[in-house]
């Protein structure tokens, strides 16, 4: 928890760094498909996509690389017109949750 953050604030916090980080890395195309991004916890995170998708991502130093990686993702969704849930960015074996 943050607790009372004011303009002008350090944040120093290393999953609220890395989700920002995430979120400097998309696109521009990238970043207007991002609705929300839930830092609840300290070693990951949740975005979620305007369409309702939800981007699942661990804090690390590869926060670049998933980003990447979490484009591609979504474009292959759309090209496809897969009815996805969640997406597990994970750089090792990203996984695609389909709903039913």
């Amino acid at each position: 928890k943050m607790g009372n953050l004011l303009l002008g604030d350090q944040v120093e916090a290393k999953h609220v760094l890395a989700a920002l980080s995430y979120i400097e890395h998309l696109t521009p195309e990238g970043r207007a498909r991002i609705s929300e991004v839930n830092i609840g916890e300290v070693n990951k995170f949740v975005a979620y996509t305007v369409d309702g998708i939800a981007l699942r991502l661990e804090v690390d130093d590869k926060m670049a690389d998933k980003a990447k990686l979490t484009e591609s993702m979504l474009k292959d969704i759309k090209e496809k017109n897969l009815n996805v849930e969640s997406i597990d960015v994970n750089l090792e074996s990203p996984f695609m949750k389909i709903r039913k």
